[in-house]
């Protein structure tokens, strides 16, 4: 479990800016906290490997699925591993989830092998979970607000996720607190991601809010 809590003194140095922000524009200083949140969101989705949250990521990492599952069924195959589709490939992963590359790929069957409609049927359903990580990120950050726009569909079909978020306090006192409880998060989000994270979702947000506030200005003098 990865759990994201903006911390005490990173919530300091960015509350005067929200405090100026509700100032200027009008909106309240839940809006900009919320809003926040929703960017710090944004991050943890794209900083889950592999990195980005675009279609394009997305069909890479799929075929690189349906590859990995091959490689590891034609290794049973050859090596005369014993087991169905999904038991070679779990037992042909690293511990970061990955099917191994020095598997052995070339020679005659040692055992019988498995069937070709069997193979494409794990690798379907390892392709339909692909995103998933990606996805408790996007169910706790949609939990804020349903305005966590320009995610791929292959991340937001699994809204239902294991991700979570829990609002506490009101106005300049808000904490929200989002929780990606997925088992294998920390295998393909490291703690250097999570920083990294951070520091963007604080980069972004101060533009964000002198996007709102130009906005305001220029609709002020129209």
């Amino acid at each position: 479990m990865v759990k994201i809590e903006v911390s005490e003194s990173a919530r300091k140095k960015f509350l005067a800016n929200i405090e100026n922000f509700a100032k200027s524009t009008g909106k309240s200083v839940e809006d900009g906290i919320n809003q926040s949140a929703i960017i710090m969101g944004k991050e943890l989705i794209k900083l889950v490997q592999p990195y980005g949250f675009n279609a394009k990521v997305g069909k890479k990492f799929q075929e690189s699925i349906a590859k990995q599952v091959n490689r590891a069924i034609r290794h049973a195959n050859i090596t005369g591993q014993m087991g169905n589709a999904a038991v070679v490939h779990k037992e042909n992963r690293n511990s970061e989830g990955q099917v191994k590359r020095d598997l052995k790929f070339k020679g005659k069957f040692q055992r019988t092998p498995i069937e070709i409609s069997e193979r494409d049927a794990l690798i379907k359903k390892k392709m339909q979970n692909a995103g998933i990580a990606k996805g408790a990120w996007f169910a706790a950050t949609n939990q804020i607000s349903k305005k966590t726009t320009g995610i791929a569909k292959w991340i937001t079909r699994h809204e239902n996720a294991a991700g979570t978020c829990k609002k506490t306090g009101k106005g300049i006192d808000r904490v929200i607190e989002l929780t990606n409880s997925v088992p294998w998060i920390k295998n393909v989000q490291t703690t250097d991601d999570l920083d990294l994270a951070v520091k963007r979702a604080e980069k972004n947000f101060i533009s964000y809010i002198n996007r709102e506030m130009k906005k305001n200005i220029e609709k002020a003098n129209a």
